[in-house]
C-alpha cells in the first residue's frame, strides 16, 4: 500500500543534502556519479535545484540533457516556477497541487499565494474601514 511520506523525513533528508544539491547542479555530479537527463537517461546538460512548500531547503535536483531541455524545457510538467519567491516546486506528491495561478496568469506556489491573500486580507479589513473612517471625520468637520 502507497502512502504519502513523512514531511518531517522529507525535510530532515533536504536539510542534510543542500549542499551536495547545490554541489550537483554546478558539476553535474551527484553521489560521485554524472547526473542523467530525467527524461532519457542522457548526461545533463542542465540541473536545477527544486522544492516543495513543506519547508526552505532544496529537495532534490531536476536535470536534463540539451535535446530534452530544447524540446520540454528543464522543468517539464513535474515541477513550476514561482513568479514571487522565484523558486522551482514540484508541483505535487500526491492528487493536491502546490501551485495557484493569478488572475494575471503569473504561477504562485501556495506559501507565496498566502502571503499575498493575507496582504489582501488586512487591506480590506484594516485600509478599508481607516479610508470610511477618515472620510466620515473629514465630512464631519
Amino acid at each position: 500500500m502507497w502512502s504519502l511520506p513523512s514531511i518531517i523525513k522529507i525535510n530532515e533528508d533536504a536539510a542534510k543534502n543542500e549542499n551536495k544539491y547545490v554541489r550537483a547542479v554546478k558539476t553535474l555530479v551527484l553521489n560521485r556519479k554524472r547526473v542523467r537527463c530525467d527524461r532519457c537517461e542522457a548526461p545533463a546538460s542542465h540541473a536545477e535545484i527544486w522544492y516543495d512548500i513543506f519547508g526552505p531547503d532544496p529537495k532534490g535536483i531536476m536535470a536534463a540533457c540539451e535535446a530534452c531541455c530544447e524540446n520540454y524545457g528543464l522543468e517539464g510538467d513535474a515541477c513550476f516556477h514561482c513568479a514571487d519567491c522565484e523558486r522551482t516546486f514540484v508541483t505535487n506528491y500526491s492528487w493536491e497541487l502546490y501551485l495557484k495561478h493569478t488572475d494575471d496568469g503569473e504561477t504562485l506556489c501556495l506559501n507565496c499565494y498566502r502571503a499575498m491573500v493575507a496582504t489582501l486580507v488586512l487591506t480590506v479589513i484594516i485600509l478599508v474601514p481607516l479610508a470610511a473612517w477618515m472620510q466620515i471625520r473629514e465630512h464631519a468637520d
